[in-house]
């Protein structure tokens, strides 16, 4: 049997040359489409032109593809994009966030006080931000409640030393005093405000005629004959808070009295009110009768006594007193414009308080609805308590010390201060007792509120 030969390897194939790279695709120029489409700017909610054509889609508003290619970039509005997700998402929060202020808001009105409610309604009506009541809720008291804030004692007062007139709860518990024990008609107190005819009477007749009580008839009577405005009296009807009531007239009957059997006006007020009585025992036992009357009827009232606005209100009570007691030219000039009697003051009852509030419109308003000066005085409280005069400096740079006396009085600028009706206000809850009030009294804003004044 024949051997076959033995074969050797075969030779290896040689490899096929490489592509020569064409001119043209050597002169082309990059792609910026793959460029910027890198897989981080990969979205899942591509574009429409991009998702016919099956590219990558970086989601922007245009797109970089679309950008470069110039064209219109729309996208599917039933598929949301990521930056326009973000922005929803974005919005949202921001709407719960508001939502929970509101109802931040709305609690504070469904589960507080009536007084407390109207608060708020009052900041909302004037435009105060949302961001500031919320924050002005959310950083009161939650122990501190409407009867305790309208009555409530001022922890700091030290003088212990002021004999109080009467008690402001009596302010809430409608407590009254009716001159000559007669019954108070309110239907007829409220139909001749502005009319000055009685049928064929004369007006001075139609005084008598027109049921008010006695003692306001004489005032009446008295203003009517009156030849200049400084004669004229305000027309209090004797009805009121008891203690209010007794505690001014009694004092203005004793003056009176006194200074009928000879007694100088000026030996029972002084030339100035002893302001500083207030918060010094030595001043407040050596000042005047009425100067030391006004300290006790303002002490009685706020019960703060190291204030500004508690010398204020003291001045403004001695002035009027002062004017009543002893009715001149000069204790009438003496009066700011504001704190004179309107008319409705002159011819209408009121009770004796109201003529001691400094805005004109504020005493005109209560007159014109007698039903506030009867019952319940909670407008009352909450004026004393929310009033507030805007002094700028310490208590020690509104005073000095007056040489003849050696009493110490307000500076000239602290006068002039307290002359400036713009400079007093009252506190936003008080539209609660007085819609309207916008525009005719200065009315503090909710971060005012929770500012510590003097």
């Amino acid at each position: 049997m024949q051997r076959l030969p033995n074969l050797a390897p075969a030779p290896p194939k040689p490899e096929p040359p490489a592509p020569q790279p064409q001119p043209h695709q050597q002169a082309a120029r990059p792609r910026v489409s793959r460029a910027s489409s890198s897989r981080k700017s990969a979205t899942n909610h591509a574009c429409v032109p991009c998702r016919k054509t099956k590219t990558k889609c970086d989601g922007r508003h245009p797109c970089a593809r679309c950008q470069f290619s110039s064209n219109v970039c729309t996208y599917d509005t039933k598929v949301l994009s990521g930056e326009m997700l973000n922005r929803l998402t974005n919005a949202v929060n921001e709407q719960k966030g508001r939502l929970n202020q509101l109802e931040t808001i709305l609690a504070a009105m469904r589960n507080g006080t009536d007084s407390e409610a109207a608060e708020v309604m009052s900041w909302i009506r004037i435009g105060e931000s949302v961001e500031s009541i919320v924050s002005y809720i959310e950083s009161k008291s939650r122990a501190v409640v409407v009867p305790q804030r309208l009555v409530g004692v001022n922890h700091q007062a030290k003088s212990k030393f002021i004999e109080t007139l009467f008690d402001r709860a009596e302010w809430l518990d409608g407590t009254t005093f009716e001159a000559d024990a007669r019954n108070i008609d309110l239907g007829s107190r409220t139909k001749s405000y502005f009319s000055y005819h009685f049928g064929n009477l004369p007006f001075s007749s139609g005084i008598k005629a027109n049921h008010y009580p006695a003692v306001a008839q004489r005032s009446q009577l008295q203003n009517y004959y009156a030849k200049h405005n400084w004669a004229m009296m305000t027309a209090n009807d004797g009805h009121g808070v008891d203690s209010v009531t007794k505690a001014w007239a009694d004092t203005l009957k004793k003056a009176r009295q006194l200074v009928t059997e000879g007694a100088k006006p000026d030996d029972l007020t002084g030339t100035f009110p002893c302001v500083a009585a207030l918060f010094d025992k030595d001043e407040y036992e050596t000042a005047p009768m009425i100067s030391k009357w006004a300290v006790q009827f303002i002490y009685s009232a706020r019960r703060q006594d190291y204030s500004f606005t508690s010398m204020a209100a003291v001045w403004v009570v001695w002035v009027v007193m002062r004017w009543q007691i002893n009715p001149t030219p000069q204790t009438y000039a003496d009066l700011p414009d504001w704190i004179r009697p309107t008319e409705l003051q002159v011819f209408v009852p009121h009770i004796d308080m109201l003529d001691c509030i400094s805005w004109p419109y504020f005493r005109d308003y209560v007159i014109q609805h007698p039903e506030m000066q009867h019952g319940e005085l909670q407008w009352l409280a909450a004026c004393t308590s929310g009033v507030q005069v805007n002094w700028r400096g310490t208590i020690e740079e509104a005073l000095c010390v007056d040489g003849p006396t050696g009493r110490r009085r307000f500076t000239a600028e602290a006068e002039a201060t307290i002359r400036d009706l713009q400079e007093w206000s009252l506190a936003a809850s008080y539209r609660a007792f007085m819609p309207g009030i916008d525009g005719q009294i200065p009315i503090r804003t909710a971060e005012d509120a929770g500012v510590k004044q003097v």
